[in-house]
Formats: structure tokens, C-alpha cells, sequence
């Protein structure tokens, strides 16, 4: 099949294949794993603004699954899409650039800088939404006294936790220019000439990946280990707080909770074991939140 005189779609491509990188199943498992969970990681993003929702208990499910209903078709067309135009060699070789290779292969130059235009407009999108969302989580942690008072407080003209968004920006610039830094730091050594084996593979993770997906990975691993914990938290709070009143139900009770906690605890274990670097980096940022923590509630109990 052809467009405007190029190559299309070729149905030869969907029968390619290419050596994974990781050399048992369930390594390689978690590595698609990893890059599917960033890419569907929206989905809980709704949860933090449950109190700025109206009817939370049915809008929120409702948002949840048909949110994540779209994107499973949106994303699943894409890459359908893609792989039509694309054979796997070429999708690994254009990285994280699959969708410009794509519409170069189709309609050249201009095809390629429309959609660079468009993914300039979705990740704005996506900073507009994470900057609305994220925050909120540090808001209610000083409006509830947990932590620092002056982030639980309100813009006095734009209504918006102001504090939380500004503290929430300048982390996530700071965690981009140490990442840099680290890729320029280490970009002339030699992996051979290190002796550790897993240094090397934390050595090789920062020269080959690029920087945007060594910080989606850990990003991922980091809040997939909280996605457990709050799973887990559900058998904790119904032994504890049993007449407790809940107004959302956990559907499947208790087979879903215990299916999503075993599958994720598995994909946790074979991220930890494939990507060393994310993983450490990511327990590395949980450990350090949690002196802060506990030093600012033994502040607060002294003043």
C-alpha cells in the first residue's frame, strides 16, 4: 500500500521480530511492562481530586474506566499503526521517536515535524494535568498538619494550592538537571572497565537510555511500590476500622486486591532485578522522604 507516492502500510512488518534485551521471559515481561505502566500512568490521576469532583462515589469509577478504556484503544491503534509502517528493527532504532519515524516514512520532512508539533502539545498537556494532580497529594498533607502548614495554603485569587505546586515544580526540575547531569557525567567511561556487574548495568543504563526514560522507569517503579502499599492497605483498615463507614467499594473483594497485589509485586521484583539503576534510584528518593518526615513531625511536636 502507498501514500503520496511512499510506502505505507506493509503487513510483512507485523511478522518481524528482534532480540529482546533481556534474557529470560519474565525479565522481558517486566521491561514491556515497565514502558506500558508509564504510558496508561494516568490512570489513577483523578483520585487525588476526588473532593473537587461532584458525586465522587459515581463519577470517579466512572472516569477510571472509561478514561482508561479510551486510551487502551487509542494506544492499542497506535501502535498498530506504527508497527504497520515500521518493521521492530526500525521501531528499536527510532527509540523513543517511533511516532516522527512513522510519518516520515509516509509523508517526509513534514510529516515527521507535525507530529513532533503534536507531541509538543501532548506533553504540555500532560504537565498541565500532573501539575494539577501531584500537588494535591502535598496540599492535604500540610492542610492536615503532616507536614509543612505553608503548603496546605490556598492561592488567595486563583483558589489553587499555589505553595504545594511550586515546591512539586522545582523537585521535578531538580530531578531532570541531577539525571542530566549524571549522562554527562559518565558519558566517557568505559563499562568494561568496571569490575562490579551490577555497576556496569547501572553504568550502561545511563549512557544507553535516554534521559526520559530513565526517569519514566523510576517514576514508575516508585509509584508502583505506593500503588501496593495502598492495595494493601485495604485488608490493614477493614481489620482495624471495621464499622468504619466506606462510601466506594472494592469490587471482587478480596480476589481483586490480592490478584493486583500479587501481579505487582512480581513486576516490582523483576524491575528491581532488569533496571538496578531506576529501581535503586527510586527507593533511594521513598528512603529520603521518609527522614524528612519523621523529622519535621518531631519539629512540630517541639514547637
Amino acid at each position: 500500500m502507498t501514500l503520496a507516492g511512499r510506502e505505507a502500510i506493509e503487513v510483512s512488518n507485523y511478522s518481524t521480530t528482534i532480540v529482546p534485551g533481556q534474557l529470560t521471559l519474565n525479565l522481558q515481561i517486566g521491561a514491556v511492562l515497565l514502558a506500558v505502566m508509564w504510558a496508561y500512568h494516568g490512570w489513577h490521576a483523578i483520585t487525588p481530586l476526588a473532593e473537587e469532583v461532584r458525586e465522587p462515589q459515581r463519577n470517579i469509577p466512572l472516569a477510571l474506566l472509561g478514561g482508561i478504556g479510551i486510551l487502551m484503544v487509542l494506544y492499542v491503534s497506535a501502535n498498530v499503526a506504527y508497527h504497520g509502517v515500521l518493521s521492530m528493527s526500525e521501531m528499536a532504532d527510532a527509540k523513543d521517536h517511533a511516532a516522527e519515524m512513522m510519518l516520515r516514512k509516509l509523508l517526509g520532512d513534514t510529516g515527521s515535524a507535525a507530529m513532533s508539533v503534536m507531541i509538543m502539545c501532548s506533553t504540555f498537556g500532560a504537565i498541565n494535568s500532573n501539575l494539577l494532580e501531584a500537588p494535591r497529594v502535598t496540599f492535604a498533607m500540610g492542610r492536615d498538619g503532616v507536614f509543612f502548614r505553608s503548603l496546605g495554603r490556598v492561592h488567595p485569587d486563583y483558589h489553587t494550592p499555589a505553595p504545594a505546586i511550586a515546591v512539586t515544580a522545582l523537585l521535578s526540575v531538580m530531578v531532570v538537571v541531577v539525571a542530566a547531569a549524571a549522562k554527562v557525567c559518565v558519558a566517557e567511561i568505559d563499562p568494561k572497565s568496571v569490575p562490579s556487574a551490577l555497576a556496569r548495568q547501572v553504568l550502561e543504563s545511563l549512557q544507553k537510555d535516554s534521559l526520559f526514560g530513565l526517569l519514566t522507569n523510576c517514576v514508575v517503579f516508585a509509584t508502583s511500590v505506593f500503588f501496593t502499599l495502598g492495595v494493601a492497605a485495604i485488608f490493614v483498615l477493614r481489620r482495624t476500622q471495621p464499622d468504619r463507614e466506606r462510601p466506594y467499594k472494592t469490587w471482587g473483594f478480596p480476589v481483586v486486591p490480592v490478584l493486583f497485589l500479587a501481579i505487582n509485586g512480581w513486576f516490582l521484583v523483576q524491575v528491581y532485578q532488569s533496571k538496578p539503576l531506576e529501581s535503586g534510584v527510586g527507593i533511594a528518593m521513598i528512603l529520603l522522604g521518609l527522614p524528612m518526615y519523621f523529622g519535621y513531625q518531631r519539629f512540630s511536636v517541639r514547637t
